[in-house]
């Protein structure tokens, strides 16, 4: 990641964005909620900070964090490729993180070849499938953890696992 220096503000990238080769990030292409809670067109414009109102699956932005102790960490079952930043930022929103998009600062994300990682991921079904059953897996300790749903409340009332075949909608 390269931060793009020389503009004093968004509209100035904007407007240099108008006449130049400027790509969004290629996610946005590929997979649109991985970003669209930012709102870029409102980011060009502003001056103040603003909050993303409403966390969505998939939301994987560039973040910036004070570390402490209490920070939920990157969940190590994620291995590879595939939803280790989306699990992370799912995490932080459970832990009552605020998303705050900042204007007059940026990141360029330098294109790079795809990992080997990423490639078996998108061309192995099977990999897909482990990823999702980890996936899955994780959503389900959030649940557990913060005492969301009926997953949680039921099992800290009860203090034992759900009987086989019962299943909570996520």
């Amino acid at each position: 990641m390269v931060i793009l220096c020389g503009f004093q503000n968004c509209l100035q990238l904007y407007m240099f964005s108008l006449t130049a080769i400027v790509c969004w990030f290629s996610r946005q292409l590929m997979s649109p909620l991985s970003h669209q809670p930012v709102d870029y067109q409102h980011w060009y414009m502003t001056q103040q900070p603003y909050l993303i109102n409403s966390y969505q699956d998939k939301f994987e932005p560039y973040l910036v964090l004070r570390k402490t102790q209490h920070m939920p960490v990157y969940d190590e079952s994620f291995r590879s490729y595939g939803m280790n930043k989306v699990s992370h930022i799912m995490e932080l929103s459970v832990a009552g993180y605020q998303f705050v998009v900042m204007p007059n600062i940026w990141a360029i994300h330098m294109p790079h070849r795809e990992s080997v990682h990423a490639k078996k991921f998108l061309q192995d079904p099977n990999e897909r499938l482990k990823n999702r059953l980890i996936r899955f897996q994780f959503v389900v300790s959030l649940q557990r953890q913060y005492r969301l749903g009926r997953c949680g409340k039921d099992e800290a009332r009860q203090g034992s696992a759900r009987p086989q075949g019962s299943h909570d909608q996520l």
